[in-house]
């Protein structure tokens, strides 16, 4: 038997289901509710709404002008917005994870960088920016 289960903003649903050769439906076997203190911005959250939070907790690694960390800085480089990146094709995964993930921030700054990132990581225009190579 194998176990999973699905995540969704609500709950998580439990569920078993037989690793045979057949399809078989998840039964759901328990719901667990997750407190989510997020709540969604009536307007989305733009470049200029996220920018301290880079300065206090990701310039030190990620800006090429304050530290020659190129490991860090192949991820995003935030010396400007948009971004340059090695990775523009899983920028805003590596962004989400550590908003996520990183102690340092309150639980006001994580929920404001992943609705930043959840509505397209909008530049202060209001549009979704081309991501750069790195040079």
């Amino acid at each position: 038997m194998k176990l999973g289960f699905w995540l969704t903003t609500a709950h998580v649903t439990l569920f078993a289901a037989c690793t045979s050769d057949k399809m078989v439906e998840p039964m759901v076997a328990e719901e667990v509710e997750i407190n989510n203190p997020c709540v969604t911005p009536p307007v989305a959250a733009r470049y200029a709404d996220v920018a301290p939070i880079f300065v206090a907790h990701c310039d030190k690694c990620h800006n090429a002008t304050l530290s020659e960390n190129a490991k860090a800085q192949a991820v995003f480089e935030s010396s400007s917005y948009p971004f340059a990146t090695d990775r523009p094709d899983t920028l805003l995964k590596d962004l989400r994870h550590m908003f996520e993930v990183r102690e340092a921030l309150s639980a006001e700054q994580r929920c404001l960088g992943l609705a930043w990132i959840d509505t397209g990581a909008l530049d202060d225009s209001g549009q979704r920016p081309p991501w750069t190579a790195l040079e």
